[in-house]
């Protein structure tokens, strides 16, 4: 600054105060300033930086939430699977079951057609798998999935996540409708993460 601001300004002087300075010690302002002409500018600066500025909380709490945002859940990424587990299954020529389902699920499907139509007795079948799955509404002698063994185009009309799951387990509620004959199923599936996807472990009748 040149004299002539400074003149203007005032004659500022830099201290710091004693806590055991007595109040005659301190030193004064210039006879023609007064302490609101310092005050003003500085305090303006400091509440455009704290208002500009936003803190390292404000920052990540932004991020976290679209992070949040960006990833689905589990059971939306379960349900988006199955949807398109089910309807690319039964547009295969020859579909099979063990690409989508899990290796117990397969084994338990499969003694339920020996009830039917092998020499597994149904007590045999009970002891085996009554600790692991609901006996009472397995599809006994059925096709998986769907009860025909002749369809068209099948689609997933609904998905709905249901309340009852055991840790990383997800039940929907599915509808599946056969296009061409017009025949709907109604499902309760139980999806399982397998690896950096999902396989089907349960199948029931939903009533």
């Amino acid at each position: 600054y040149t004299q002539s601001n400074l003149h203007a300004f005032g004659e500022v002087k830099i201290f710091c105060i004693h806590p055991l300075q007595s109040h005659s010690t301190f030193p004064t302002l210039s006879p023609n300033s007064t302490p609101m002409n310092y005050l003003i500018p500085f305090l303006a600066i400091a509440l455009f930086a704290c208002t500009t500025q936003p803190t390292d909380l404000e920052s990540n709490e932004t991020a976290t939430t679209q992070t949040e945002e960006q990833v689905p859940s589990k059971s939306e990424a379960a349900k988006a699977w199955l949807i398109a587990a089910i309807e690319d299954h039964f547009k295969e020529d020859f579909p099979k079951m063990e690409t989508i389902s899990t290796k117990q699920y397969q084994n338990y499907w499969k003694d339920q057609l020996e009830v039917e139509y092998g020499d597994l007795s149904m007590e045999e079948f009970t002891a085996k798998w009554g600790s692991t799955y609901d006996l009472d509404r397995a599809e006994i002698g059925t096709g998986f999935l769907i009860d025909a063994q002749d369809y068209t185009t099948i689609v997933v009309t609904s998905c709905e996540l249901m309340k009852s799951a055991r840790g990383d387990q997800f039940n929907f509620q599915v509808k599946l409708n056969d296009k061409g004959f017009n025949a709907e199923y109604k499902r309760e599936i139980t999806v399982v993460p397998s690896g950096d996807s999902f396989l089907i472990d349960d199948v029931k009748n939903w009533k």
